[in-house]
């Protein structure tokens, strides 16, 4: 595994998978702390303890790094600000936005993971202060602690608000959902492509990336990409793919089925992990194709599925 001595990987062990889910932590000389994304309550007491063993003290935390505003992103933002008082949030407006007013997320959320949503984040997200929020643009370069360059990068497509982050001088770059996923029992990588996923953005989005000047991705499902180059070419072609079901398709459901079981073998039904990809593939390309094609559609058809 990859190791920098300053920034340290959590597994969040979301909905009780290992290697599925992550946050990255960064210390600075002087016992500042950053935090990219931040996983869901659920694991807040282990995020704790790991900035507490990085020695970092709860003063020190200074930046919450968030690349979208989806809740397995965002779920521990109003916590980490409400028990880390110099913490601010760096973040794209519409992020903010939804971290100010979570309301609707909550709404979305709860729906989607049924089963799992009261256990991974029960009551606590909660609103928070516009007087906490830092909003980034394309191309910012944010210091942290007079030891990092962080470099703001738009990358929509897989959400209109996802932002990377560059440390310029480590070549590493926080992706977030942009470039794709990779978990620990899964070699291929996958690509998610959730309801209002915008596939032309996320391709051009993963071109972004390879150009950064980065030379690994810290992605927040799994761990750090190595094979940068051959991992982006793999995620563009699974957009690419993606795409043309999405716009042209006459049978989405059944070209996705067709497209999983090429990637991952008959058997593919059989892994929960590849299964809610699935799902949520199929939600965003088939909204894509029905309005392409004109039709109606309810969200809430889906989520029953």
């Amino acid at each position: 595994m990859l190791d920098f001595p300053h920034i340290k990987l959590v597994d969040i062990n979301y909905v009780g998978y290992k290697g599925m889910s992550s946050l990255y932590l960064m210390k600075a000389p002087d016992g500042s702390g950053a935090i990219f994304d931040t996983g869901s309550p659920k694991r807040f007491n282990v995020i704790c303890d790991a900035i507490k063993e990085m020695g970092i003290k709860k003063e020190g935390l200074t930046h919450v790094f968030l690349t979208h505003s989806h809740m397995d992103h965002s779920g521990n933002v109003s916590l980490l600000l409400s028990n880390f008082p110099n913490a601010k949030l760096y973040a794209n407006s519409i992020t903010l936005k939804r971290c100010i007013d979570p309301k609707p997320l909550i709404r979305h959320m709860s729906s989607v993971m049924r089963r799992h949503y009261n256990s991974e984040f029960g009551n606590n997200v909660k609103p928070i202060s516009e007087r906490r929020c830092v909003e980034v643009k394309d191309n910012q370069i944010v210091n942290f602690a007079k030891f990092r360059d962080i470099k703001c990068i738009d990358t929509p497509g897989h959400t209109i608000d996802h932002v990377c982050f560059l440390s310029k001088q480590d070549k590493v770059i926080f992706t977030g959902d942009a470039f794709g996923n990779r978990y620990m029992d899964i070699t291929l990588p996958i690509f998610s492509c959730p309801f209002m996923f915008d596939y032309y953005n996320s391709a051009k989005s993963v071109i972004k990336i390879l150009k950064s000047g980065a030379t690994v991705a810290a992605q927040t499902h799994f761990g750090y990409i190595q094979d940068f180059e051959y991992f982006g070419k793999t995620i563009l072609e699974w957009i690419n793919r993606f795409g043309e079901i999405a716009k042209d398709s006459k049978h989405p459901k059944f070209e996705v089925q067709t497209e999983f079981a090429k990637r991952f073998g008959s058997n593919w039904e059989h892994n929960e992990i590849i299964r809610g990809h699935y799902r949520v593939d199929l939600l965003g390309v088939t909204s894509y194709n029905m309005q392409m094609h004109g039709k109606k559609f309810h969200l809430s058809d889906f989520l029953l599925r």
